[in-house]
């Protein structure tokens, strides 16, 4: 794929780092061969000069969310590998006006043979979210998390902020596409005011 421009990056295990980049798969025979790629870094690497990546998988670009110029681009990783790519400014295919969205990528996806290359194991799925999702500007706080359930395994969460309140999203991964959905859980912010001065008079 040559040289790649990375979107976002993400902590992984074992002091590593993840990123998603779009490269070209020249092997592919169909004209549409743009790819997303998503990438892990050595382990434990002495110093940023000291990376070198390796491809995890990729998947044909067309068959994804795209996003608004780059814009707003956040991404997680968890434990076991799973990956979410996530922006404020995301299209769906055939439509263009824009709202929270992304993909994801889980080495215990399965993802069709004609849309993914044979690169690793896993497969990706789009995450949508409802009309009424509640993140209503790109500019407000936002970050994403993970966290681990009784059984063990790690769910994705989106926490943003609305005014004086924290609103949480939750990652619903059983319906197609995954939906980040409204979770009944906010957090309270107390806001209080400071004069500040410009130093003795």
């Amino acid at each position: 794929m040559g040289q790649l421009e990375a979107l976002c990056f993400a902590q992984g295990t074992d002091n590593t780092l993840y990123a998603l980049a779009y490269g070209y798969d020249l092997s592919s025979p169909s004209s549409d061969n743009t790819v997303a790629a998503l990438l892990k870094s050595n382990a434990s690497p002495s110093s940023p000069s000291a990376l070198t990546w390796q491809v995890v998988s990729t998947v044909r670009k067309g068959d994804l969310f795209t996003f608004l110029d780059g814009m707003w681009i956040q991404c997680v990783a968890d434990p076991d590998g799973a990956f979410l790519v996530w922006s404020y400014h995301t299209y769906r295919p055939g439509q263009d006006k824009y709202r929270p969205g992304g993909f994801r990528y889980d080495p215990s996806l399965s993802t069709p043979s004609g849309t993914t290359t044979k690169l690793g194991k896993g497969g990706w799925v789009n995450v949508d979210t409802p009309i009424n999702y509640s993140w209503s500007s790109p500019t407000s706080a936002s970050v994403l998390s993970y966290l681990k359930d009784g059984s063990g395994k790690y769910s994705f969460y989106h926490a943003f902020s609305g005014g004086t309140t924290i609103y949480f999203g939750a990652l619903n991964t059983a319906t197609i596409p995954n939906m980040m959905e409204n979770s009944a859980t906010t957090w309270s912010v107390k806001v209080s005011s400071h004069n500040v001065s410009d130093g003795p008079q």
